[in-house]
């Protein structure tokens, strides 16, 4: 439970910040108003920990095959993909008649996605290794 707890804090603090970013871009490009309601933010956070509550989709009792991991990646993608644009619809964020803001927004959103997986798997391989080189260590004994 620790180890989910800590991988929700790091999916929240990566995908908030890539969110910031994102915003950033999207009204530096698209907006002519070129200010952020709290509201805005209010949302990103949130958005942010509800990715992270998503990693719920990886706990298991036992070790998933590669079929049943890849399964479970690409449920993981279409959950947060579907709750982050009901999200952006609902507060205007986009809008029917703007399709390369809409594409913009959903390439802004798999660039995060990318960079917040990829991570995550270089925690994992780290922490994995630091568990096997304590296991070594242990055994030398």
């Amino acid at each position: 439970m620790n180890d989910f707890l800590n991988s929700v804090g790091r999916t929240f603090a990566m995908v908030a910040t890539g969110a910031l970013m994102s915003m950033a871009l999207v009204i530096t490009f698209f907006s002519e108003a070129k200010e952020v309601h709290v509201r805005d933010i209010w949302a990103i956070l949130l958005i942010a920990l509800f990715s992270g509550l998503a990693n719920v989709v990886f706990l298991s009792n036992r070790e998933p095959g590669p079929k049943g991991m890849l399964l479970r990646k690409a449920v993981h993608f279409a959950i947060i993909l579907t709750g982050v644009l009901v999200c952006a619809v609902r507060l205007e964020w986009l809008e029917a008649g703007e399709p390369v803001r809409t594409f913009f927004f959903i390439g802004m959103f798999i660039a995060i996605y990318v960079v917040v997986v990829y991570l995550e798997h270089r925690q994992d391989q780290k922490t994995a290794s630091l568990i096997n080189q304590r296991l070594r260590e242990f055994r030398k004994r």
